[in-house]
């Protein structure tokens, strides 16, 4: 019995490899084409990653991100929606200022947005977090092709 994946070949189709090795370096070629089209379609350049200079160009991000969101429904935030949601925030620092020894919160402004305005709001935050990451598959990518 031949191990598992290496099992004989044993068709009559004439478009098999009929023996002949497989040509891995025309595939390499092709995924490597492929790959840099899609890096095209994102505005990013295999070598360098970005076209921009940037790990993740903001601008694709936030325009990507905000036609998820779109897509999934966006709906605006009414008055009602405002007062639900600072009451559940006040709730949830009572208990966490009692439950933690993290001091208390000094955030101001308005915790109810909208989805996109969440995009807005929250990209620089997500692009400290994985733009290193990006960085990382970005040279891994690069050292590949």
């Amino acid at each position: 019995m031949a191990p598992f994946g290496f099992t004989p070949d044993n068709s009559d189709d004439p478009e098999k490899n009929n023996g002949e090795p497989v040509d891995f370096a025309a595939m390499m070629e092709q995924m490597q084409a492929q790959i840099q089209q899609q890096f095209s379609a994102l505005g990013m350049s295999a070598p360098g990653f970005t076209q921009s200079g940037e790990a993740m160009p903001k601008n694709i991000v936030r325009d990507t991100a905000k036609k998820f969101v779109t897509a999934k429904g966006s709906a605006p935030i009414g008055a009602n929606d405002v007062a639900r949601i600072e009451e559940a925030f006040s709730i949830a620092e009572l208990w966490l200022n009692e439950a933690t020894f993290f001091p208390q919160s000094v955030a101001t402004g308005n915790p109810a947005m909208a989805r996109t305005d969440w995009v807005d709001t929250t990209l620089t935050g997500w692009q400290i977090c994985v733009e290193p990451i990006a960085i990382g598959l970005a040279a891994a990518i690069s050292d590949l092709l």
